[in-house]
C-alpha cells in the first residue's frame, strides 16, 4: 500500500517505529476489530495521516488497522495545523484529546477539530464521544465542524476503546469538505455488537455507502441534514421512526406534551442548600432520580436543609420522571405521582418536574403518563443517549409530541381505571374483613358482620365471574337483536344437540350479519359513500323479492373494500370494515350450511351432534369478531330538550342492550337538535349519533307485543313488510317505501 508523504507541521515523533506494534499484537475484543475494520472500510486503499494527540495516544492502541503510522503532536493546539496540512497530500484520521481544559466547559477536541480546513478535497475521520452529535450543549462545536465539511458517515459503536468504560457510546465520523450538492450521509448504529456478527456489520456498512436511499438492518440514508448545530443522533434522525412518531396521531392527535404538563426543571442543588438559619431555611426530602421506581411509587427518606419559599417546593399531584433512564428492551421512563405523604420535597437535578395543567383531562393525563412509561415512548424518544442510558432534558421532555386519545379511547381507558379502582376496593374489603375478625363486642357481633360482609363480597365476585363466561357477555352487553338470538340457541342447546338447537344457531348466525350490515349501510349513507350492494338489495326487494344471508354478507365485504374508506374516518368503524374478512372462513361455512338447509339438504338426525359442535364453534367465532357491536350501543331515541342558545340540549333514551327489550331510561347529552323522537341511533366510537331508519327501526311487535328490531324484508302492492331480528314476526307497514326511497333500498 503507498504510504503518506511527510507532514508539514509541528510535528513532534514521526517516524519512529510503530509504538503501538506491541499492544496491536495482543488479542483484543471483538469491539475493536468492528472499529479496526470500519477505519480501513472507510478510506479504501489510501493509508491515511493519522494525527493523534500526545494526551490520546493511548486511545487508539489496538484500534488502527495495520501500516496506520500516527503522527503524535505534543503541543495540543497544533493538531488542527498539523491535520489541515496533512489534507494536502491525502485523507486523514484525527484523534484530539476528550478531556476539558482546565478551568472550561469546553473539551479540548471540541475547540481544535472545528479549526481543521478542508484540503485536497480528501476526507477527514475522526472519533468523537456519540453525545457530541446529539447533546444540546454541543450545538455551538457540531455548527463550527460542519461549516466546512459534511458527513458522509456516521457510525455508532458501543464499547471499542480501551481507555473508556465497555457501554460508552462513540461515533466514528467521516467527513467531506463541503462544496456543490453534497453526497447523503449513511447512518449506521452497530451497537453492541457480538463476535458473530463482525463480517455481517462490515458487510452491510460497506453496502450502505453505496446507498443514495432506503435503509438496511442497522442503518439509514440521511438524505436531508440537520443544519447548523441540529442534532445528529442515529435515533433522532431515523426515517422509521420518524414515520411511527406520525402513527401517534392513530390514538386521536397529537401534541407536545407542555400543552399538557408545566415542566419544571430542577436547579442544581448546591444552589439551594442553606447556608445559616434564616426563615425561608426548611427541612424538606430530598428527592433523586433512584429514588422514582418503577411502579409509580417514591421511596427514599433522605432530608435536608434548603433555603426554599413555599412556591419552590414540590405539590401533591406533581409528577417526577427520571432525568436518566437505562434504555432497556421493553422498558420506557420512570415517573411517579407525588402523594401529600411524599412532601415536603424538593428534587435533585436527576429529576424533572411535570405539574399538570388545570385545563388537562385527568384521563388525558393518564393516558400520556401511561405512554411515557412505554417501550414505544422510549423508542421514538428525540433524546441523548449516553453509555446505554437515555438522558432526558426538561427541554427535550417539554418538546416530546405524545399521543392525545378520541372519545373511543377515552372511554375504553376510563373503563380499565374503573375497573382497577373497583377491583381495589373489592380488595380492601375482604382486607379489613380479615383485618376486623374480631373486632365486634360479642362473639356473636363479630360473627353476624363477617357473615354479612362474605355474602356481599360473594355475590359481587360470582357476578364478576359470570361475566367472564363469553356466553354471558353476548346476552348481556351485546345489541338486542343479537343477543336475544344468541339467548335462544345457547338456551335451546343446553337440552342437547338437536334440530331445534342447530337452527337457532343458523339464525344467530344471520341476525349477526344482517345487523351488522344494516349498521353498515347506514354508516355508509352518513359518510356519503354508495354501496353496490345496497343497490342489489334495492333491486331484489322492487322485484318483491327480500335480502338474505348472502346480501348480508356482500354489504359487509364492501364496507372493507378500499371504496369504502372514508366510511372508516367519517365513522370511526373500522372493526366493522374489516368484519368480513376477519371472519371470512367461518362466514362461509355458515353460509353453505344455511343454504344445504334452504335448499332440501338438512343434517342427518345421526349427524346432529357433529353439525351442532361445529356450527357453535363458527358462531362463537363470529360473535368474537363482532364484540366491536358492544362498543356502538344501539340508542332508541325519546325526547330531546334543546337549549338553542347554548346549541346544547339532552335526549331520553333507552340502550337496547343485552337479550332483554325492558331496559332503564336515561339522559344523554346530545349536540344536535334533530333527534328523531321514536328512531334507533348508533353511537360511533367518537360517540357521534347515526340515524339507522329506515334501515333498522324499533316498535312494538304485533304478534308477540315486545318491542322488537326491524329490517326491511319484502315490498308488495306499495307496502313494505318488515321482519323482526330477534323472532323473525312480521309487520306490514304502509308509509314506508319513500323512506327506503330516500335511502337507496327501493328505486326512486
Amino acid at each position: 500500500m503507498p504510504t503518506s508523504p511527510p507532514v508539514r507541521a509541528h510535528v513532534i515523533r514521526r517516524g519512529m517505529t510503530d509504538p503501538l506494534a506491541v499492544l496491536r499484537s495482543q488479542a483484543v475484543p471483538h469491539e475493536r476489530t468492528l472499529l479496526r475494520r470500519l477505519l480501513a472500510l472507510v478510506v479504501g486503499d489510501t493509508v491515511p495521516q493519522v494525527v493523534i494527540s500526545a494526551v490520546a495516544a493511548g486511545d487508539l492502541a489496538d484500534v488502527l488497522p495495520a501500516g496506520w503510522v500516527p503522527t503524535v503532536v505534543d503541543a495540543e493546539n497544533d493538531i488542527a495545523a498539523v491535520a489541515s496540512a496533512s489534507l494536502a497530500d491525502g485523507p486523514v484520521m484525527v484523534h484530539a484529546s476528550w478531556a476539558r481544559d482546565e478551568g472550561s466547559r469546553v473539551s479540548s477536541h471540541q475547540r481544535d477539530l472545528p479549526r481543521i480546513q478542508p484540503g485536497g478535497g480528501h476526507r477527514l475521520v475522526m472519533l468523537l464521544p456519540a453525545g457530541d452529535l446529539d447533546l444540546h450543549r454541543t450545538s455551538r462545536f457540531r455548527e463550527g465542524l460542519f461549516l466546512q465539511w459534511s458527513p458522509r458517515l456516521v457510525g455508532f459503536i458501543t464499547g471499542a476503546l480501551s481507555s473508556v468504560h465497555n457501554r460508552f457510546n462513540l461515533a466514528l465520523v467521516v467527513l467531506e469538505p463541503r462544496v456543490g450538492n453534497q453526497e447523503p450521509c449513511a447512518m449506521f448504529d452497530a451497537g453492541a455488537a457480538s463476535q458473530s456478527e463482525v463480517d455481517s456489520l462490515i458487510a452491510e456498512a460497506s453496502r450502505l455507502l453505496k446507498m443514495k436511499g432506503g435503509r438496511t438492518e442497522h442503518g439509514y440514508i440521511l438524505r436531508e441534514l440537520p443544519s447548523g448545530g441540529e442534532q445528529l443522533g442515529f435515533q433522532r434522525n431515523d426515517p422509521r421512526l420518524a414515520e411511527r412518531r406520525a402513527e401517534l396521531g392513530g390514538f386521536g392527535s397529537t401534541v407536545r406534551l407542555e400543552e399538557l404538563f408545566e415542566v419544571i426543571p430542577q436547579r442544581p442543588l448546591r444552589g439551594r442548600l442553606a447556608a445559616d438559619a434564616s426563615p425561608d431555611v426548611v427541612d424538606v426530602r430530598l428527592l433523586r432520580g433512584r429514588d422514582v421506581q418503577r411502579d409509580h411509587v417514591v421511596r427514599g427518606d433522605e432530608t435536608i436543609q434548603v433555603t426554599a419559599k413555599p412556591s419552590d417546593l414540590l405539590r401533591a399531584g406533581d409528577v417526577v420522571i427520571r432525568a436518566i433512564n437505562a434504555n432497556h428492551h421493553g422498558s420506557g421512563f420512570i415517573w411517579s405521582w407525588l402523594r401529600p405523604d411524599d412532601l415536603p420535597a424538593v428534587a435533585d437535578a436527576s429529576v424533572i418536574v411535570m405539574r399538570p395543567r388545570h385545563e388537562a383531562d385527568s384521563i388525558v393525563v393518564e393516558f400520556v403518563l401511561r405512554y411515557l412509561a412505554s417501550r414505544v415512548a422510549r423508542d421514538l424518544a428525540e433524546v441523548s443517549q449516553i453509555s446505554g442510558h437515555l438522558r432526558l432534558t426538561a427541554r427535550e421532555l417539554a418538546d416530546m409530541i405524545v399521543p392525545l386519545p378520541d372519545q373511543a379511547v377515552m372511554f375504553a381507558l376510563r373503563a380499565v381505571l374503573h375497573a382497577r379502582d373497583v377491583a381495589g376496593q373489592w380488595r380492601d374489603d375482604a382486607h379489613n374483613a380479615l383485618d376486623t375478625l374480631f373486632d365486634g363486642e360479642t362473639v356473636a357481633d363479630s360473627r353476624e358482620t363477617v357473615l354479612q360482609v362474605s355474602r356481599s363480597l360473594r355475590l359481587r365476585v360470582t357476578a364478576a365471574e359470570q361475566a367472564e363466561d363469553f356466553a354471558q357477555q353476548i346476552r348481556s352487553t351485546y345489541p338486542l337483536p343479537v343477543a336475544a338470538r344468541w339467548r335462544v340457541a345457547h338456551t335451546t342447546l343446553s337440552e342437547g344437540p338437536t334440530p331445534d338447537g342447530y337452527d337457532a344457531l343458523l339464525n344467530t348466525a344471520e341476525v349477526t350479519l344482517g345487523y351488522a350490515a344494516n349498521v353498515g349501510m347506514a354508516l355508509a349513507r352518513s359518510a356519503g359513500v354508495g354501496l353496490s350492494a345496497t343497490a342489489v338489495i334495492a333491486a331484489k326487494l322492487a322485484r318483491g323479492e327480500g335480502p338474505g344471508f348472502g346480501d348480508w354478507v356482500a354489504v359487509l365485504q364492501e364496507l372493507g373494500g378500499k371504496k369504502a374508506q372514508s366510511v372508516r374516518e367519517a365513522t370511526k368503524a373500522d372493526e366493522l370494515c374489516d368484519f368480513a374478512e376477519e371472519s371470512r372462513v367461518a362466514i362461509a361455512r355458515l353460509r353453505q350450511r344455511r343454504n344445504d338447509e334452504a335448499h332440501g339438504r338438512p343434517v342427518d338426525r345421526h349427524d346432529m351432534a357433529d353439525a351442532c359442535a361445529s356450527a357453535l364453534a363458527d358462531v362463537e367465532l363470529l360473535l368474537a369478531r363482532s364484540q366491536f357491536l358492544a362498543d356502538m350501543p344501539l340508542i332508541l331515541a325519546g325526547s330531546t330538550t334543546w337549549d338553542a342558545l347554548a346549541q346544547s340540549g339532552s335526549c331520553e333514551i333507552r340502550r337496547l342492550a343485552g337479550d332483554h327489550p325492558v331496559v332503564p331510561r336515561e339522559r344523554l347529552a346530545v349536540s344536535r337538535s334533530d333527534i328523531e323522537n321514536g328512531s334507533l341511533y348508533v353511537q360511533d366510537s367518537g360517540g357521534e349519533l347515526h340515524l339507522l331508519r329506515p334501515f333498522v327501526i324499533a316498535g312494538d311487535c304485533p304478534r308477540c307485543r315486545a318491542l322488537s328490531t326491524f329490517h326491511v324484508d319484502r315490498v308488495s302492492n306499495g307496502v313494505a313488510t318488515l321482519k323482526s331480528f330477534e323472532h323473525g314476526h312480521l309487520d306490514e307497514v304502509p308509509h314506508f317505501l319513500p323512506a327506503l326511497s330516500a335511502v337507496g333500498l327501493l328505486p326512486v
